[in-house]
């Protein structure tokens, strides 16, 4: 989904550095599947720089990073369990 959303984003003309990547956590989700938001930068109020930020999760916006960060902390308990 990275890479795809990366791709449309650079069609768009956007650069890396003005491209944001994260996913809604559950129960603010209002479409029930998983799906990657890809938001190009910047942001024209405060309120949706606040929405998506990018300093982890505020409780219903999760960042592609930290989710990955996440996912790969609880494989290494698993490994270890």
């Amino acid at each position: 989904m990275y890479s795809i959303g990366l791709q449309l984003g650079q069609e768009a003309g956007y650069s890396l550095d003005q491209l944001r990547f994260g996913f809604h956590v559950p129960p603010f989700n209002s479409v029930h599947h998983l799906h990657l938001h890809v938001i190009g930068l910047p942001f024209k109020n405060w309120f949706r720089a606040f929405k998506y930020n990018d300093f982890g999760s505020v409780g219903w916006w999760m960042t592609m990073d930290t989710l990955v960060k996440r996912l790969e902390e609880s494989y290494e308990e698993v490994l270890q369990n």
